[in-house]
This record gives structure tokens, C-alpha cells and sequence, in this order.
């Protein structure tokens, strides 16, 4: 049977054991791209490549995957969300889009600490896409969900997939 919380802590491992030690196609992938950036520390390195690179280890594909997965439930949320039956505050919706925003700003904050640079991040359209799709989370927990602008909002998620 499948036990959820060894396969957290299988991914969790598997996340730290890549951190420290990238493995073999993570160097090869770093050597052939023919730029060596010494600028950054060792670990940012790692770290870009975990999450840039999926094909790099197991750990940063289980990431990647993960991640795929909550934007397709946090965008199906949204769109069950339309139908009369499913609205006025679902708890497990609720939570989901609580989760879901979590894993979405840590991951771009985390890609925002890798980049070269602020200009280099905000000009990469992928995390403009990121940012507004979080953007909408907040608003509506700063608003508290009483404006009907935000609930158009919540449609822009869609865009990371």
C-alpha cells in the first residue's frame, strides 16, 4: 500500500541528498553549457539547478512534478470554484489554495535567490507569469475575499500552467 508520509520524507531525503551533492549530470550539464559562473556560491548553483534543471536528479524531478501537480489542483479549484453548488468557502478549497500559494511563493522566492540578478529575474516572462499568478492569494487574503475583482483575479493561476 501507498504510505504518503514515507513518500514525503523519501522526496524530502532524496531533496537534501541532491542539494549536497548534485551527482554527475548536474556537473556534466554544468561543464556543457560552457559558462562557468563563479559569482554565485556553490549551493546557489545547486540550488538553480534543482530548479531549473528536472532532468538534473530524482529529488528535482519529484519537485517539479510536485509542483505541476498543485497548479493543476489550484487551477481546477478555481474553475469548480465557478459552479453555484461549490461556492461560499469550502474548507478543503480553502486549504488548498492556502497550500498551493505556499509552494508557489516559496518557489519563486527561491528562484528569485538564484537568479543573477533582479533584472535578470523580472525579465524572464515565466516569473512575471509566477508572480501574477500568486499575486491574486494575497490580495484576496488582504481584502478578505470581499471584492469581486479578485475572484476574476484568481483566474490568472491558469497561466502557470
Amino acid at each position: 500500500p501507498f504510505d504518503l508520509a514515507t513518500f514525503k520524507q523519501r522526496i524530502i531525503f532524496a531533496m537534501a541528498s541532491e542539494l549536497q551533492d548534485p551527482g554527475p549530470m548536474a556537473e556534466s550539464l554544468q561543464e556543457g553549457s560552457g559558462e562557468v559562473d563563479n559569482s554565485r556560491p556553490t549551493w546557489r548553483k545547486q540550488l538553480a539547478l534543482f530548479l531549473e534543471e528536472p532532468q538534473s536528479s530524482c529529488a528535482a524531478l519529484a519537485f517539479q512534478i510536485t509542483v505541476l501537480l498543485f497548479i493543476v489542483a489550484s487551477s481546477s479549484t478555481v474553475i469548480i470554484e465557478t459552479v453555484p453548488q461549490f461556492r461560499g468557502g469550502n474548507a478543503v478549497f480553502s486549504l488548498l489554495e492556502a497550500v498551493a500559494t505556499v509552494i508557489f511563493t516559496i518557489e519563486l522566492a527561491l528562484r528569485f535567490l538564484v537568479s543573477e540578478s533582479a533584472c535578470a529575474f523580472c525579465s524572464n516572462g515565466f516569473n512575471i507569469i509566477d508572480l501574477l499568478a500568486v499575486l491574486p492569494s494575497f490580495a484576496e487574503l488582504i481584502l478578505s475575499g470581499s471584492n469581486s475583482a479578485v475572484s476574476a483575479f484568481m483566474a490568472l493561476r491558469i497561466l502557470r500552467l
